[in-house]
């Protein structure tokens, strides 16, 4: 006897963290996003972090970004680079090159996303994955709908979180 899923919103009080739950990915290792020199990650590593999960837990505030720049030697804006990309990376089915590809876009956080024009998010992601970049190609259509719709998701919990 197989026993059927209820959708989101035939679940009720279900519903949200069925939705957080379609829409979070799993941490990620930082050595896995490109362009993160590897000194980086292994001085990183040094201070107890190696994933995406434990570097948004270290960087929650504009302090704790400048305190662990001061205390790893990373430069700052290279710390809220990688802050950039471990938000980004949240989002299931984003992964680490597609999330550079979305950061070399302009796009910084998750809660950037969620207000995001899905036809204006393909073109420029689409124009930053072009020949010679090394970025992964840009996602369709279906695809970018998605990870807006998980972007708006995700920051709504956020929002409920941080209050």
């Amino acid at each position: 006897m197989t026993r059927e899923r209820s959708t989101p919103r035939e679940s009720g009080k279900q519903g949200r963290g069925a939705n957080r739950a379609a829409c979070m990915a799993s941490p990620v290792p930082l050595e896995h996003f490109p362009g993160i020199p590897y000194e980086y990650t292994e001085v990183l590593k040094s201070k107890g972090i190696a994933s995406s999960a434990c570097f948004l837990q270290m960087t929650r505030s504009d302090k704790q970004c400048t305190a662990l720049a001061g205390s790893t030697g990373i430069p700052e804006n290279r710390i809220r680079e990688i802050l950039a990309l471990c938000d980004l990376a949240r989002i299931r089915g984003m992964g680490p090159k597609v999330a550079r590809g979305f950061y070399q876009a302009g796009i910084r956080s998750v809660r950037q996303l969620a207000g995001a024009d899905i036809r204006s998010m393909c073109t420029r992601l689409h124009n930053v994955s072009g020949a010679g970049s090394g970025a992964n190609p840009a996602p369709g259509l279906r695809e970018m709908e998605e990870f807006i719709r998980c972007a708006g998701i995700i920051a709504a919990i956020d929002r409920k979180e941080q209050s």
